[in-house]
């Protein structure tokens, strides 16, 4: 017999018309080519590309993906993706224990794969770093008893570390060596210190009105670029941008890129998608080459 929901949680997904089945997307092409590299089942959360959820959007926002994928869905999707930006700006506090709860349950069903992968940033660009979240005695006794996982009734610095610092009363053991979180990044103020003692895997990407390519260079992260290509043209092995050679990796393969070369900058290689009801003329501007 499955847990009864809280009343807390029962509530918010009635206010929002929201469900444990639709908080988390797990069908999106980005993400269903991870399990094709490696067994990472990945849940992806989709919410909004407003202003304040992409601060440094530069020539990316004329071409963004938000609209991609099959149009006969598309309506759905969109107001699916509407209401959880809604119920994030307007039950803030809940909707991040909601969350972290939903990240147990992600998790719970796909015990024992190599890895359990989150991207927390589906088309949006929030510091998850940044948000705290306390978890009540009612979260974490519903946590218990659904999942068997134990989590301390605290605040917690983000809902990475939550989630991490939680015992998998399975095998007595942290969730912190079989979750993966990662995401791509167009922000050069986020706390990157923070994001690398979280083991946050952060690619910066092209196409930000900030300088994403120094930044990347300084902290040696990989650097995310499409190139306007066709799909039968195969990506350049090395690509020179601003007068630097670097090794380029095909970013087509797979969206989990904790797995890439991280020793140093590579170019995260990317065919240019086509968007729909978008103006693709302004994949000029958006593409590195």
């Amino acid at each position: 017999m499955s847990t009864k929901h809280t009343e807390t949680f029962k509530n918010f997904q009635t206010k929002h018309n929201l469900s444990y089945s639709n908080f988390f997307t797990f069908t999106n092409p980005k993400v269903l080519k991870n399990e094709k590299v490696s067994e990472i089942p990945t849940a992806i959360l989709m919410l909004m590309n407003t202003p304040k959820a992409c601060p440094a959007a530069g020539s990316c926002r004329e071409v963004c993906l938000i609209t991609s994928g099959n149009p006969i869905y598309l309506d759905n999707k969109i107001k699916c993706r509407i209401r959880r930006n809604n119920a994030f700006m307007s039950d803030y506090s809940i909707f991040l224990r909601y969350l972290v709860v939903n990240c147990f349950r992600h998790y719970a069903k796909h015990r024992g794969t190599d890895k359990v992968g989150f991207r927390l940033n589906g088309v949006s660009d929030y510091a998850w770093e940044d948000f705290s979240v306390k978890l009540t005695a009612e979260d974490t006794d519903y946590i218990k008893k659904a999942f068997n996982i134990y989590i301390e009734p605290i605040r917690y610095g983000s809902v990475i570390e939550a989630v991490q610092k939680a015992i998998d009363l399975n095998n007595n053991e942290l969730l912190k060596n079989s979750v993966q979180f990662y995401d791509y990044s167009k922000r050069i103020d986020r706390d990157f210190k923070k994001i690398k003692a979280l083991n946050y895997h952060i690619t910066l990407s092209h196409g930000s009105k900030e300088d994403t390519f120094s930044k990347a260079l300084e902290l040696g992260l990989n650097y995310a670029a499409a190139f306007n290509l066709k799909k039968s043209q195969d990506l350049p092995k090395q690509f020179t941008y601003k007068g630097i050679k670097l090794n380029v990796i095909d970013g087509d393969i797979t969206d989990y890129r904790p797995l890439d070369n991280n020793n140093k900058t590579n170019i995260v290689g990317l065919h240019f998608k086509i968007v729909v009801n978008k103006d693709n003329a302004k994949k000029l501007d958006f593409c590195i080459a």
